[in-house]
């Protein structure tokens, strides 16, 4: 009778050791951003986007999980703001919006793809300095 108190009392402290390590990782990265709260955005929704004839737009996919991705946001927001008037920033959560992840096949995330009335004119796979999006979004204005 014993031994099982002993391997009871043991397992106690184990299994609380596990629960708070749990805790912080859901603390730290929680299951859903501010992208995710917002409707996901439809093949359909996402063709008339890019099909904008009086602004660029750009396209930022990311993705919850993805480590690199939230690096990369502030650079997003700053391009957003710099080029307000010409150029107008798409962002896609490829968890939220999996229609358009999937007809495009992104496989690879961060992901920027540059739109001109319609017209695929570059793309980028990974992070890249602002000062390189800056002159690559500048080719096309």
């Amino acid at each position: 009778m014993y031994k099982g108190v002993k391997r009871y009392y043991t397992f106690i402290p184990s299994a609380i050791v596990i629960m708070a390590v749990l805790s912080a990782f859901a603390y730290k990265y929680p299951k859903t951003t501010k992208m995710q709260d917002e409707p996901a955005i439809t093949l359909e929704t996402y063709n008339k986007k890019i099909a904008n004839t009086h602004k660029a737009v750009l396209v930022y996919f990311s993705a919850s999980w993805c480590a690199v991705c939230p690096k990369f946001k502030p650079v997003i927001s700053e391009i957003e703001k710099e080029y307000r008037d010409k150029v107008e920033v798409l962002r896609i959560d490829t968890d939220r919006d999996i229609e358009v992840a999937t007809e495009l096949e992104i496989n690879a995330l961060p992901l920027l793809i540059l739109y001109k009335n319609g017209k695929k004119e570059w793309t980028n796979s990974g992070i890249i300095p602002i000062s390189d999006l800056r002159r690559e979004i500048d080719c096309y204005l």
